[in-house]
């Protein structure tokens, strides 16, 4: 009983002392590689019953950049750390900790982070298009995105004698409706899909689509 009682005076008040509580402690996104930054924001609330400053913010790359809105915050209050992410080069999945520092005795570090999937600027799928000869002739979808708006659909080269080609548009999302022109005979083609920006500049991916 008596050990009881010392731990309750000498500790509790540690543990109940301030307590600044995040509505999210990772931040998980996907955004298109050609974006140049990206701004988020880690919202939280002073859910203890005394005032906890922000001694520091501190990230494990120069490329992120954080701060409190404030740098005290007093019971109830809530609060936000807002950052950028520059994007820079950069390719792939992005991880980055912020390491927030209070005058809580409880809570002194914080530890909060950022999952960034960079995406690349179109994706097509899929990349190879199959019928098996002598069945029904059915028409099969390829889906090309296009997440950098600088870029459009401009042409798709294909041999006419060979498949048919549609294309319908859904702001960033083009669904490519391709048919061979008879499944009787064994055929092959690549279609050129090329893109092209606001400068006249082109890129040309390949489709493969068969009969076999």
């Amino acid at each position: 009983m008596r050990f009881l009682f010392l731990y309750i005076l000498f500790f509790l008040p540690y543990i109940t002392y301030a307590e600044l509580l995040f509505e999210c402690e990772v931040l998980e996104c996907e955004i298109p590689q050609s974006q140049s930054q990206y701004k988020f924001s880690f919202k939280f609330k002073n859910v203890s019953s005394n005032s906890i400053r922000i001694l520091s913010v501190k990230s494990s790359c120069s490329c992120t950049v954080a701060t409190p809105e404030e740098n005290i915050y007093k019971p109830n209050e809530s609060g936000e750390i807002k950052g950028i992410f520059n994007i820079g080069n950069r390719q792939g999945l992005q991880e980055q900790e912020i390491i927030v520092h209070t005058d809580s005795v409880s809570q002194s570090l914080i530890k909060l982070k950022l999952k960034i999937n960079l995406l690349d600027d179109y994706e097509i799928n899929p990349r190879l298009l199959y019928w098996e000869r002598a069945t029904e002739s059915v028409s099969k979808e390829v889906t090309l995105v296009i997440r950098n708006p600088e870029w459009v659909l401009s042409n798709i080269k294909y041999d006419k004698n060979k498949f048919t080609v549609n294309v319908v548009r859904n702001k960033d999302k083009y669904v490519i409706i391709v048919k061979p022109v008879s499944p009787e005979i064994a055929i092959r083609d690549l279609l050129k899909i090329s893109l092209e920006n606001k400068s006249h500049e082109t890129k040309t991916f390949a489709l493969h689509a068969l009969v076999k």
